[in-house]
């Protein structure tokens, strides 16, 4: 139990900088909104899901490979060196190329003029890139302070940056015109509109990777090439599960500005992925358990009973998820507000559909360690595959009768279709002892709550909140009742707290 409470400790401190950003991040739509109409959001929104594409892309699976083969060969310094030669060439590579053909990428994405699109996310995708194997290293190291002070560092950045351009400078460009002074007319440009959060995610980007060069400094960067041969064989497969991934994640969005008709087709966006922002509570605790169970299982996979644990760290985390479920869905009159612009919450309808699907997703990424731990990553790719032709033959079929409702479904039937089938075949090549009956049944006690809570009459707001308070919290006591590991942790750190404050 002390391996799970120092992965509930790191999956905290991972954690606290996405948690910090993402919420502030929330926070921020109500300006987003309220300074963007809703086909510029559309439009920040698509170029966002290609950041992503991308980045799956030119990582190519070599954070995970970093943990594995550190693992292999734990003397072996050009492990690291090896796989950030290999991302670090992608990138340069990557960023020259969409530099030199901008324009033609604008025409091919429907955007016509606007070459300056493909320059902001292709700086974003490089700098990141270049980052990304010296961030998996700290988590390898296990430095998640190192980690997380990196991260919070970019994720404020970011924020203050678009906060100078488009609070402070964009302000004071409406009120005072040519006299807003000699820094707003020096760095300002109305015209840009969106493209300032483009170039605070650059410079955001940037400083991260350089947090990460004295990390480089450090380090024997001498490339293998032999080394790198055995790495792709192995990272292969993930770096196509990841691309798979994000077009199951994302994708929807592209496909929804190419299957309705352009007039709507911006705008249906944009009101799609701001309504996504209230499932971002539960998307903050999957990444953050995500940075920190990948060490956590490849370090404890030889220790005893260690199978079991996997098990009971899949309770645990559908159980915090569905608690995250019921906040949210429960709290929707209260939530929807943050969206300030009314002609959003007519996508509020999406959101229950879209918690549940986020779940499963992360439900599926706690079962594919079982091919990770193994070096089965095939499996992960075609599981991966699968799930990604699901997604585009659900979104082509109901996109153009339902609209972002259609993409809402899709993604909760792909990762549905994701975690029964790699639940299926993980039993068969790497048997855990998951708990399945009792997951299921804290899935079925959350929806049914929810759904009690829809068809009882409600006289006023106060008296939503208490219902919502008091169905919370019913499902908690439900959850740790059941888990009775769970339950002695919580107890023993209720008394410790209480005897050094008494």
């Amino acid at each position: 139990m002390s391996r799970i409470k120092k992965l509930m400790g790191q999956t905290a401190i991972y954690g606290l900088p996405t948690i910090i950003g993402r919420v502030v991040n929330f926070l921020l739509t109500p300006l987003l909104t309220g300074v963007l109409d809703t086909s510029s959001y559309g439009i920040m929104s698509e170029l966002f899901v290609y950041i992503g594409i991308f980045l799956a892309l030119l990582t190519w699976g070599m954070e995970t490979s970093v943990f594995r083969f550190s693992e292999k060969y734990p003397d072996n310094p050009r492990v690291f060196s090896t796989a950030f030669s290999f991302t670090a060439f992608l990138a340069v590579t990557f960023v020259s190329l969409s530099i030199l053909f901008a324009a033609p990428g604008a025409v091919l994405l429907k955007y016509p003029g606007h070459g300056e699109y493909i320059v902001y996310i292709a700086l974003i995708i490089g700098f990141d890139v270049l980052a990304a194997v010296p961030m998996a290293k700290l988590r390898q190291m296990n430095k998640p302070i190192r980690f997380a002070t990196a991260n919070l560092f970019s994720i404020l950045l970011n924020i203050a940056l678009v906060l100078f351009f488009l609070v402070y400078c964009r302000g004071k460009y409406m009120s005072e015109g040519a006299d807003a002074g000699w820094l707003v007319n020096t760095v300002y440009d109305h015209n840009l509109g969106m493209g300032y959060v483009f170039i605070a995610n650059i410079v955001a980007s940037f400083f991260k990777f350089v947090w990460m060069v004295p990390l480089l400094i450090k380090s024997e960067l001498r490339y293998d090439p032999v080394l790198l041969r055995e790495m792709l064989i192995y990272s292969t497969p993930l770096g196509i599960a990841s691309v798979c991934f994000i077009i199951n994640e994302r994708a929807d969005l592209a496909m929804l500005k190419f299957l309705l008709p352009a007039d709507v087709a911006n705008s249906q966006v944009g009101i799609y992925s701001a309504v996504y922002k209230l499932a971002i509570i539960m998307n903050i605790f999957i990444q953050a358990f995500r940075f920190a169970a990948e060490p956590f299982f490849f370090s404890s996979e030889k220790e005893k009973g260690s199978r079991a644990m996997y098990a009971r760290v899949l309770n645990y985390f559908t159980g915090f998820c569905l608690i995250i479920f019921l906040g949210v869905t429960l709290f929707m009159g209260q939530l929807k507000y943050f969206l300030r612009n009314e002609d959003y919450w007519v996508g509020l309808s999406v959101v229950p559909i879209l918690l549940l699907a986020n779940l499963f997703s992360g439900i599926y990424q706690n079962l594919s360690m079982w091919y990770k731990l193994s070096g089965r990553t095939l499996f992960g790719m075609w599981f991966s595959i699968l799930g990604a032709l699901l997604t585009l033959v659900f979104n082509f079929a109901l996109i153009p009768f339902l609209g972002y409702v259609g993409s809402a479904w899709a993604t909760l039937a792909c990762y549905f279709s994701m975690t029964l089938i790699s639940y299926i075949v993980g039993q068969k090549h790497y048997p855990i002892p998951y708990e399945p009956i009792k997951v299921l049944f804290y899935i079925g006690a959350a929806t049914a709550i929810y759904l009690f809570n829809l068809f009882i009459p409600k006289y006023s707001m106060a008296t939503e909140i208490i219902f919502g308070f008091l169905s919370v919290a019913l499902f908690t006591v439900l959850f740790v009742y059941n888990e009775k590991e769970l339950r002695t942790v919580l107890i023993s750190s209720y008394d410790r707290f209480r005897s050094k404050n008494n």
